[in-house]
């Protein structure tokens, strides 16, 4: 959060204000990431301690999935691993969210704000009702141990949307142009 730069303003201005996952993947790459105990995340901007970075794992890049293909999402989640996506999390039900299916009813309209990158680590079945798995950066004590099911709906079922403000997700300073239905989908190689 602290030391990577973002000096195109890409997904927000850096540090807790917003960036992209295309920067953290290639930041890490280059960088590397370190242990918890060597760097402790803080949930706030500050400036970078470089001295504290110690690289544990790095990564050898990262592959953009199609965006909308379900099919390519599903088959990456289950012979990759886990998906670093973007989606909107700006809503109360978010902030407040304390387990089961989210979604469904005010979630079916198609206007969205793409503002939060997360992890989405799989998918289910809980009685009738299919889930997508995401991990959250809020904590364990938010939602299910840190976890969020949110409503699966199927191969081309899957809600319409559009992002009047891609700037909050996946844009850089200047580009203003609405993104239909475009989360951002990566997987690391």
């Amino acid at each position: 959060v602290s030391c990577m730069p973002n000096p195109q303003q890409c997904g927000g201005t850096g540090g807790c204000a917003g960036a992209t996952q295309p920067q953290a993947f290639n930041y890490t790459k280059a960088n590397g990431l370190s242990f918890e105990t060597d760097y402790p995340y803080k949930g706030v901007t500050g400036s970078c301690a470089a001295d504290r970075i110690k690289p544990a794992a790095t990564n050898d890049g990262f592959v953009k999935l199609k965006v909308n293909d379900y099919n390519a999402l599903v088959s990456a989640l289950a012979t990759k691993g886990p998906v670093a996506i973007s989606l909107a999390a700006g809503s109360l039900g978010w902030q407040l969210y304390g387990g089961g299916i989210f979604g469904g009813g005010f979630r079916d309209r198609c206007g969205y704000d793409q503002d939060h990158g997360v992890q989405l680590v799989g998918y289910g079945v809980e009685g009738s009702r299919m889930y997508w798995l995401i991990r959250n950066s809020w904590g364990p004590h938010w939602g299910e141990k840190g976890y969020m099911r949110i409503k699966r709906y199927g191969d081309g079922k899957e809600p319409c949307g559009i992002d009047e403000t891609p700037g909050h997700g996946e844009a850089c300073a200047g580009d203003t142009k609405p993104r239909q239905r475009s989360e951002e989908r990566r997987v690391g190689k």
